[in-house]
């Protein structure tokens, strides 16, 4: 198994008009499908100063069939989209080659994708036919988890949990607003079963997001 983090211009999946009219838009896609075509990112989080300016792009974005439903809030505004049937059609051409996309952002005019292949032939048939389609690609990182039924970001359930719960709770900040015995009580698990889970997501998430094994096939 394998997960790579590549990088792919608007052009390769979708966005190509925003991108030229609001070109600091900052997307964030959720509730992301593996093997669907319709439903593989259809919520956006997007962070922007103009949410107007925002919404009139993706009205006007080819790549966009519709907008299905939107909130803003304070900082940010959220999207449900449905894709035109050419966005479907690519991402069918890149899951086809039995890729799972885990994560997608947009930022600074590109996505940034982070994906699953269970071989490195598979990656680099999905490798190959972006570069077929005439788009640049740029790899950035490529790993084999240790541990095959760990999360897309390297973390055990249990870990990611910790981490997310310490961060809520502002165990993280200086000076701490918690203790390990407090996470421990909110998480009913000892304090041992606690710091191990933090000491080991800390590892994982450092070794999955900060760690480039394998570079040299960028393009």
């Amino acid at each position: 198994m394998l997960v790579a983090s590549v990088s792919l211009p608007p052009e390769a999946l979708a966005l190509e008009h925003t991108a030229q009219t609001v070109p600091d838009i900052e997307i964030e896609a959720e509730r992301i499908a593996a093997h669907s075509t319709k439903w593989v990112m259809p919520c956006l989080w997007v962070s922007h100063s103009e949410f107007d300016a925002v919404t009139e792009a993706f009205r006007s974005d080819s790549s966009i069939e519709q907008i299905v439903d939107g909130a803003r809030f304070d900082e940010e505004a959220f999207y449900q989209v449905e894709w035109a049937e050419e966005v479907q059609r690519r991402i069918d051409g890149y899951t086809e080659k039995e890729g799972s996309i885990l994560e997608a952002e947009f930022s600074e005019r590109e996505w940034q994708l982070k994906l699953r292949f269970a071989t490195r032939d598979q990656f680099d048939a999905f490798r190959e036919n972006v570069i077929d389609a005439g788009h640049t690609f740029r790899l950035t990182q490529l790993y084999e988890p240790e541990i095959p039924h760990q999360r897309y970001d390297n973390l055990t359930p249990a870990q990611r949990d910790a981490l997310v719960t310490a961060v809520e709770h502002g165990y993280f900040r200086v000076p701490r607003e918690t203790t390990t015995d407090a996470l421990a009580d909110k998480l009913d698990i000892s304090h041992q079963a606690l710091s191990e889970l933090l000491r080991r997501g800390t590892e994982n998430l450092v070794l999955s997001t900060l760690t480039v094994e394998d570079n040299s096939r960028d393009q």
